[in-house]
C-alpha cells in the first residue's frame, strides 16, 4: 500500500501517475489530502479511473475515518473546534449588522433631509 499525503495538486498527480506506471494495479494507493484538494483527487477515485482506492480529505474526512474505525482521535475535536469558530464568526457578523443597520439608516435619512 502506498499512502500519498499532500496539500498540493502537482505531487498528487505525479505520485498517482508514477505509481500506476510502475506497479499497475498490483499496489493499493490511498491519499490523504487537504479539503481544498478533494476536487483534484476525485477524478483519480472515480470507479472508471480506479487509480486511487480511497481518499481522506480534510479534517471532516479524518473525523469520518475515525468514526468508521471506532477509534476516537484528534480529528473530531478539531472538527468541533472548527464548527465553534464558524459559529462565532456568524454571531459576530449578525451582531455587527444589527449594530450598524440603525446608524446607517439614520445617516441616509439625514442626508436626504438636507438635500
Amino acid at each position: 500500500m502506498i499512502l500519498i499525503l499532500t496539500a498540493r495538486p502537482a505531487p498528487l498527480r505525479q505520485w498517482v501517475e508514477q505509481v500506476r506506471a510502475r506497479y499497475g494495479d498490483d499496489v493499493t494507493v490511498v491519499a490523504g489530502v487537504s479539503a481544498a484538494l478533494e476536487p483534484a483527487a476525485s477524478p483519480y477515485l472515480d470507479r472508471n479511473a480506479g487509480q486511487l482506492t480511497g481518499v481522506v480529505a480534510g479534517v471532516g474526512g479524518a473525523a469520518a475515518y475515525e468514526h468508521l474505525r471506532g477509534v476516537p482521535g484528534r480529528a473530531m475535536g478539531r472538527l468541533n473546534g472548527l464548527a465553534v469558530g464558524h459559529l462565532a464568526i456568524v454571531v459576530l457578523l449578525v451582531v455587527g449588522a444589527l449594530l450598524h443597520a440603525p446608524g446607517g439608516l439614520f445617516k441616509r435619512k439625514k442626508k436626504g433631509a438636507q438635500s
